[in-house]
């Protein structure tokens, strides 16, 4: 996959919209959902999940690769 111009303001849109973005970090990919008032990021490949109860949180405490999004968002990429 190569580096689509995503930036993280723009995931912060996405997320607040209630839009479903799949990202891709070394291989793996995740996915950012909201769903029952829940906000997820969710790694199928593991079959972990990491749940808020807003978008804030999600974008402030989730964490890939020990990394919160916004702290790794050089490495990661919007898959599609």
């Amino acid at each position: 996959m190569k580096k689509v111009n995503y930036s993280f303001e723009q995931l912060k849109e996405d997320v607040h919209k209630g839009e479903r973005v799949s990202l891709a970090f070394q291989d793996k990919l995740y996915h950012v959902i909201e769903d029952s008032n829940q906000w997820h990021l969710a790694d199928y490949e593991t079959d972990t999940q990491q749940s808020f109860d807003s978008a804030d949180e999600l974008l402030e405490q989730s964490r890939i690769d020990e990394k919160s999004l916004q702290e790794g968002w050089s490495h990661i990429k919007k898959a599609y």
